[in-house]
């Protein structure tokens, strides 16, 4: 039998205040799927980034699922430019310069970078990342093929680049989130 509105049910709470308690506990919920994956985060401690990016990397999961080259690709190497800005943030300034220095010298980088770490593009943190040895050289060359992935979103750059987004780059770029999520893991427990 069915109660009246706003009448108590089971002598708890009345249809209102149950439809309530059930927005109110789905309001605390991610509007978008984490990552299906067993990739862990916890090291970044910080438990905002961390949500940000389980819930890119299930943004990447479902669009490699659904054949969605591109926005895997885009998202994926936005996870690797989020994971190596974290790790240079976490490193000490004259740390910092000094690699600067060394990829100055080694000419990887060809000028310095903007002093605002968020400015930078990421061939700048891998190149940063690497000499801070925070990323190995297997998981430095597994990043070079995503140093692009912004390209992708400008149509005039594909163009005039022919830069493509296709099953394999969509594949190489994830795999190299996870490359750089293994190590960092590993350095910063």
């Amino acid at each position: 039998m069915r109660q009246a509105e706003g009448t108590t049910f089971n002598g708890r709470c009345s249809d209102h205040d149950c439809i309530q308690i059930v927005r109110t506990a789905l309001s605390k919920c991610p509007d978008e799927a984490l990552s299906s994956s067993a990739a862990e985060l916890k090291f970044l401690k910080n438990a905002n980034l961390e949500m940000i990016l389980q819930t890119d990397l299930g943004s990447v999961e479902r669009a490699l699922a659904n054949g969605e080259w591109k926005a895997a690709t885009v998202i994926a190497g936005s996870i690797i430019e989020a994971l190596l800005l974290w790790v240079i943030d976490q490193r000490s300034p004259s740390d910092v310069t000094t690699a600067i220095g060394d990829a100055l010298r080694a000419k990887v980088l060809s000028r310095n970078p903007d002093p605002d770490h968020a400015k930078w593009d990421l061939f700048e943190l891998i190149a940063v990342a690497h000499e801070l040895k925070e990323i190995g050289d297997d998981t430095y060359g597994s990043v070079q093929p995503s140093r692009r992935f912004r390209n992708a979103i400008h149509p005039g750059v594909v163009q005039r680049t022919g830069f493509t987004c296709d099953r394999g780059m969509a594949h190489t770029t994830y795999g190299a989130v996870f490359n750089v999520v293994c190590e960092l893991s590993a350095k910063h427990p």
